[in-house]
């Protein structure tokens, strides 16, 4: 079963339209603001994402069941 929330950065923003990233990679679907919660503590920093590659959100939440340590991510931090 997916987590109801993975933690991700903003990459881009264009046109209201938000690009979300995670440590598996850039979610490859863009998303609108009403669509994620911002986080105000700082969790995961823009340099712990994998901007090289697209993942689905599938992946990306799979990928963050598996795992067993805590995130560590940054300024900008949401909840899908």
């Amino acid at each position: 079963m997916d987590p109801q929330n993975i933690l991700a950065v903003v990459v881009a923003v264009d046109n209201e339209f938000y690009t979300l990233g995670t440590k598996e990679g850039v979610i490859n679907q863009l998303y609108t603001r009403n669509q994620f919660t911002v986080c105000k503590e700082q969790l995961l920093s823009p340099e712990e994402d994998a901007t090289d590659q697209s993942v689905s959100l599938r992946k990306a939440s799979t990928s963050i069941s598996q795992a067993d340590s805590a995130c560590q991510h940054s300024p900008v931090n949401v909840y899908i």
